[in-house]
């Protein structure tokens, strides 16, 4: 055992989540009939179990408990950074802290950037509860941590870090065509890492270029043709795009759909009043979100003759209340997530894989992990699919700090760079107690598992009888061929010899 512990010590950890149902899924496969199987599992129990699946290995499962069973943790589980709407030149970073303890607890935590401190805080948290942070770094900032000040039982999960998406290349860029900018402005400004370009709508007619920006809105003005770039339309003016030959009787919102992802999560509709509106005719295949008596007030698709996504938003900003409401900067947030989806995310677990978009024209991704070592992905040949097809995978996220991404041409020319931050912090692994009802679903298990043997056992028997049966059978066949044969004839006549 000691052994065991020694060489186990000796390995990295690999992060990610305990997955005890896939591991016994797996050990179920390893199953060899007609020999003896079991399973020991060595774990200090904060894990889940399927007691299905724990039953269906068909081996008995014996439970070895190491560690402290009631270990408390403190752990920074999360870490989130946008503008700050009141100063879009600030970053807002929020954080979440989780008791994993049955105490309460006074936390000293520092809010850093650039390894600065700050500030310092001391946080009141209740016993098995969270409470979210929340601090503001300065302009110009690079990166941004929030740490535990105190010795715990993991001191791995007592710090997050995030790099500001303001300085990555991967941030969303957002070009806005309108002649009343601010309330775009602003909400699209507060979308982590967004940079934001605001251009009044004369420069439409022109041909101004597109070509760059992840996101173009058209604020009451229209281009001739269907935009090359994911685009949000806001009330454009009649034109073959959006055909508007009438106006809404009533333009307050009847039929909303609140389970489409542009309504989830506190976009609110109900209550919202908009001018003059006109009725527009949605091209075939557009989807409507949320509608007037009489036509359309939120709906997205994609425009005859274009490849983009394109989002219709059919009220007047200018003569409505929804500017003014908090589901504005959200429903701005959610029509970008909907029309250009982050490339890679801001921040990961240890251990979860790094799920990433590659641009247009990017045909390899490099991903260097904090040692410096490289790995080059392929991106996959996709033409005519949707960019989602492009999407690939990078699971070697075991080490904890910043992975540089870098996506190339053909001619391995450099497309975007960005960075992605993986902590250690995570809402089921930080969580160190051992699950009380861990031991008594492996020994329910084990007996399912003894019982399905045991019957099987029992049924393995049935060919033997039968083969026993069958030999008893032949047997008798045979001792029936030895035995003296007598014809009718032999008998008629020893019967007369004998009158």
């Amino acid at each position: 055992m000691q052994a065991l512990k020694d060489r186990l010590g000796s390995l990295d950890a690999p992060g990610g989540v305990a997955d005890l149902t896939s591991a016994l899924l797996l050990a179920h496969d390893l199953h060899v009939p007609g020999m003896e199987n079991d399973i020991t599992l060595i774990t200090d129990g904060a894990l889940e179990v399927d007691p299905t699946a724990a039953a269906n290995t068909g081996m008995p499962i014996t439970y070895l408990r190491v560690g402290n069973p009631d270990a408390g943790n403190l752990a920074i589980v999360g870490i989130s950074a946008r503008a700050n709407p009141s100063n879009p030149a600030e970053q807002l970073v929020s954080g979440r802290l989780v008791n994993f303890s049955g105490q309460p607890a006074t936390v000293p935590v520092q809010f850093l950037a650039d390894n600065i401190v700050i500030a310092n805080e001391k946080v009141q948290i209740d016993a098995n509860s969270q409470t979210d942070l929340l601090f503001s770094a300065p302009k110009g900032s690079a990166a941004a941590e929030i740490r535990i000040v105190q010795n715990d039982t993991q001191p791995l999960d007592d710090r997050a870090a995030i790099v500001l998406a303001a300085d990555q290349a991967l941030a969303l860029k957002v070009l806005i065509f309108s002649d009343n900018p601010q309330p775009l402005q602003l909400a699209f400004g507060s979308i982590p890492g967004a940079q934001v370009t605001v251009e009044t709508t004369d420069v439409v007619a022109e041909g101004y270029g597109t070509g760059g920006y992840d996101l173009v809105v058209y604020d009451e003005v229209a281009p001739t043709k269907p935009p090359a770039a994911p685009s949000l339309f806001i009330q454009p003016p009649d034109s073959p795009l959006f055909p508007s030959p009438g106006m809404l009787a009533d333009s307050t919102p009847t039929q909303i759909t609140q389970s489409d992802p542009l309504l989830q999560e506190d976009v609110e509709f109900a209550g919202v009043t908009f001018g003059a509106t006109p009725r527009y005719e949605l091209p075939a295949g557009f989807t409507t979100v949320v509608a007037a008596t009489d036509g359309p007030l939120l709906a997205y698709g994609i425009l005859p003759g274009g490849a983009s996504p394109t989002v219709l938003l059919a009220g007047n900003l200018r003569e409505s209340n929804l500017v003014h409401r908090i589901a504005f900067p959200i429903l701005m947030a959610k029509i970008a997530q909907k029309l250009s989806p982050s490339p890679a995310p801001q921040t990961l677990s240890l251990g979860e894989p790094l799920l990433i978009m590659p641009r247009i024209g990017a045909t390899a991704v490099t991903v260097t992990d904090p040692n410096g070592d490289a790995t080059t992905i392929e991106t996959p040949d996709t033409e005519g699919l949707s960019q989602s097809a492009r999407q690939i995978s990078y699971g070697q996220t075991n080490l904890i700090g910043a992975y540089r991404l870098r996506e190339t041409d053909a001619q391995d020319q450099t497309l975007v760079t960005g960075m992605v931050t993986v902590n250690a912090g995570n809402v089921t692994e930080s969580d160190l107690r051992a699950n009380p009802d861990l031991g008594g679903l492996l020994a329910q298990a084990t007996a399912t598992a003894e019982a399905v043997a045991k019957s099987d056992r029992q049924a393995d028997l049935w060919p033997i009888l039968a083969l026993l049966a069958l030999a008893l059978m032949i047997a008798d066949w045979l001792l029936s061929l030895r035995s003296p044969q007598f014809s009718s004839k032999q008998l008629a006549r020893s019967k007369g010899g004998a009158a």
